[in-house]
């Protein structure tokens, strides 16, 4: 398989979307943990899906310090 082809094989495989309503430690529970684990052991990487909102996004940034 080529490299192209793995990679949108991992892409399509993290299509499986988590509802964003629920609070974040559902969510987390809502994804494929076993299918992430084959992926990072096949390809060295694996795409989840989208975990946060916007909105969560940007809260969790403005824990950072400014550098």
């Amino acid at each position: 398989m080529s490299a192209a082809a793995k990679r949108d094989s991992v892409v399509n495989q993290s299509d499986n979307a988590v509802d964003l309503r629920a609070d974040p430690a559902t969510r987390v529970g809502q994804v494929d943990w076993p299918t992430v684990m084959e992926e990072v052991n096949a390809y060295g990487f694996a795409l989840t899906p989208q975990l946060l909102s916007p909105a969560e996004c940007k809260s969790i940034s403005g824990l950072y310090d400014e550098a």
